[in-house]
């Protein structure tokens, strides 16, 4: 690994102080601020060639976390709001009682075995209670004769890598990290990095790394696969860079499945949207008492918007040809700098901008862009703030 001598002036200049902040975090390499330090920035400026650079990266420095804190908690907002769309969220309730059906359906619950089988539930454990085993508790089982002790030396990750390998399975890091977790973290704290472990194991990391070489072929022969016109969001979730290689090899999707032998307007490809339809679909939403604003329906479906941009010539004739009002359902007007204080001054006092995020996600890009930073308009809302530390953001 070679760190690039590419001058820091062409990224975010480093800046002192950055656990006060909350919407940047450091690189420890370069010392850019990002929201989140991705793969494409460790492999592409410094040289991170492992099967996962990000999970390298936190090894090499110790780290818990890749991204700040803002960026976690927008993630965890979009997860919640996706869950609640398709009815997938689990309450307490819920998850106690499937927990208890799988304690019952597999006899020995251990960590390993449930994230391996169900890691849908390990999940929402750990996002509920903080611990697998604490949800055991609260679900009624004894934990001490379910929890797997086991201490990995080096020479057991060795024989471990090399058995799995000669059974013939994967032993790349992510095929590994599904199949044993525990493995994967022991190999990353003895040996530091996936590829060193591998390579202790007597095994060619650049022949275990799963790269998949893609080719028009191998993009027809996937769709002919299906037996039919599939959207390309399904398929993707199946094989990864799938999209990446149609808009390499082929002007658009329906193209693609063109030449594999299909009717691009049969099938699932695409919903044949009428007048009829979006009007309805768009009184099915106020019925269940969703937001109709444009910014919020097209973050639920935005197809749904592009369809009433095609039918009524913007999404709001759609809504009067609905039946409703769009000054009524309008969230937000064009932000002033007057309208950014008031909104401020509504909130009692300074804040900083992600706790902001949850009374208004609007609010901070809005007193960025009418008064250049979001420490200028809280001192313009509050004037007796100034100097008492209010964490900034650096839009």
């Amino acid at each position: 690994m070679t760190l690039s001598n590419r001058p820091l002036s062409q990224g975010t200049q480093a800046r002192p102080r950055d656990k006060e902040h909350r919407d940047r975090i450091r690189c420890r390499l370069c010392g850019r601020y990002f929201k989140a330090i991705s793969w494409s920035h460790l492999a592409r400026l410094h040289g991170f060639d492992a099967d996962h650079p990000v999970e390298e990266y936190k090894s090499q420095f110790r780290l818990k976390k890749a991204w700040c804190p803002e960026t976690r908690y927008m993630m965890t907002r979009s997860l919640r709001a996706t869950l609640d769309r398709t009815g997938r969220r689990r309450t307490k309730e819920r998850l106690i009682r499937e927990i208890r059906g799988f304690a019952r359906r597999t006899r020995l619950p251990i960590l390993r075995i449930a994230q391996e089988e169900r890691p849908d539930l390990v999940g929402q454990a750990y996002f509920h209670f903080r611990s697998w085993y604490r949800a055991l508790e609260v679900a009624g089982i004894d934990t001490r004769r379910v929890r797997e002790r086991r201490t990995w030396s080096g020479e057991t990750i060795l024989r471990a890598l090399r058995a799995d390998h000669s059974k013939g399975l994967r032993v790349n890091f992510q095929a590994v990290r599904r199949r044993r977790p525990t493995l994967v973290a022991a190999a990353l704290k003895r040996f530091r990095s996936w590829d060193a472990a591998v390579l202790a194991a007597g095994l060619d990391p650049a022949k275990t790394r799963a790269q998949r070489v893609w080719s028009p072929e191998a993009v027809l022969r996937i769709i002919r696969a299906q037996g039919s016109p599939v959207p390309l969001r399904r398929l993707e979730l199946e094989h990864p860079g799938l999209s990446a290689a149609v808009r390499r090899y082929f002007d658009s999707y329906r193209d693609a499945v063109r030449l594999a032998g299909y009717d691009p307007e049969g099938g699932e490809l695409q919903q044949q949207w009428t007048l009829q339809k979006v009007v309805d679909r768009i009184r099915a939403e106020a019925k269940l008492g969703r937001d109709l604003n444009v910014s919020a329906v097209r973050r639920r479906d935005s197809t749904l918007v592009a369809a009433a941009k095609r039918h009524c010539g913007g999404w709001n004739a759609a809504l009067i040809t609905a039946g409703f009002d769009p000054k009524a359902i309008r969230r937000w007007g064009t932000w002033t700098r007057e309208g950014v204080v008031q909104a401020l001054r509504v909130l009692g006092g300074p804040l900083p901008s992600h706790k902001v995020l949850k009374h208004d996600p609007r609010l901070p890009s809005a007193a960025q862009r009418c008064w250049g930073s979001w420490s200028k308009a809280v001192q313009a809302a509050f004037p007796e703030s100034r100097g008492q530390g209010i964490v900034t953001p650096a839009r």
